[in-house]
């Protein structure tokens, strides 16, 4: 006959407290992980580098972003992506911003907007942070990179949130038929987009 376990309600008060918690602890893991992949085309010859970063949520990585900006000078990237919500609608930019001013020194960086940006009702003012700090933000738009004799071109959207926020503010399919009507077929394109699930 097999026994049954049984648990005094105090037991079992514990024991969801802790399931709950380590659930919690999975769905909101910060800690900065790094995944690296390989992509190869016959618009590239030599090795070409590229750092994404992206949901950052202005979160606090060490004294002047260390753990954060360690991490990327060891891959030593050609140039940083930059893919949204790196702000949050819920904490302070201090954090995003000493990120950006940091990297934009080190490499050439290309910012998106994520869905927290425009959460925050206060874009216009993010976008402004974003360009003071150095870094080129894509909304719709295509730079040229040259990197060892290689050219690439670098498009960016804004989250398809964005849609109604601003005067200029322009559908994600308006961006996307910008940035396809600006890339050069010759040069390896890169797409930049906080949610590039929304469409193939």
């Amino acid at each position: 006959m097999k026994k049954k376990l049984k648990f005094d309600n105090s037991k079992k008060a514990w024991m969801v407290r802790f399931l709950i918690f380590l659930i919690l602890l999975y769905v909101c893991d910060i800690r900065l992980r790094t995944v690296r992949y390989t992509f190869e085309s016959p618009k590239v010859d030599a090795p070409v580098k590229v750092a994404l970063l992206t949901d950052l949520h202005g979160s606090w990585y060490g004294k002047e972003q260390g753990e954060l900006i360690k991490a990327i000078d060891k891959e030593a990237p050609d140039a940083v992506l930059l893919g949204g919500d790196i702000f949050d609608d819920k904490v302070s930019y201090r954090e995003s911003e000493e990120t950006l001013r940091i990297l934009s020194r080190k490499y050439k960086c290309y910012y998106v907007t994520g869905n927290h940006e425009f959460w925050s009702e206060d874009i216009e003012n993010i976008l402004n942070i974003v360009r003071s700090c150095g870094v080129t933000v894509l909304r719709g738009d295509v730079d040229t990179l040259e990197i060892r004799g290689q050219y690439m071109d670098i498009c960016g959207v804004d989250d398809p949130d964005g849609y109604g926020y601003g005067a200029d503010a322009k559908s994600i399919l308006q961006q996307l038929d910008s940035v396809s009507k600006q890339c050069d077929a010759a040069h390896y394109s890169i797409l930049l987009s906080h949610r590039p699930e929304y469409f193939e």
